[in-house]
């Protein structure tokens, strides 16, 4: 991909791709790929959580549309998963708030 293609995308579709590169990088190196997208959920968490919320909620739909869980479970996982992005999100700002003492 080039630098151009790359400036082109919206921060939702920059995020997409990325995680589309990690899902090729889990395909050679499951351990580095796991570490990779834990990376990539961090910083697009701290830099563009709005478009990392997009994200979990993109993939939610997904996983709904392949039928890999059932209606309810699924609203119950996106709900799940949600509150653990503010959690996680209150946490730096706590450190945050630490590191400035």
């Amino acid at each position: 991909m080039r630098t151009e293609d790359c400036i082109a995308l919206s921060d939702d579709e920059l995020l997409d791709a990325t995680y589309d590169a990690v899902c090729k990088v889990a395909e050679l190196d499951e351990d580095l790929a796991e570490k990779l997208s834990s990376l990539v959920g961090e910083w697009s968490e701290r830099f563009a959580p709005e478009a990392a919320r997009a994200e979990l909620v993109r993939l939610h739909k997904g996983l709904a549309a392949l039928r890999l869980v059932r209606d309810a479970l699924a609203e119950d996982k996106l709900h799940d998963d949600l509150e653990g992005l503010r959690q996680r999100q209150a946490a730096r700002q706590l450190r945050d708030t630490l590191d400035r003492r």
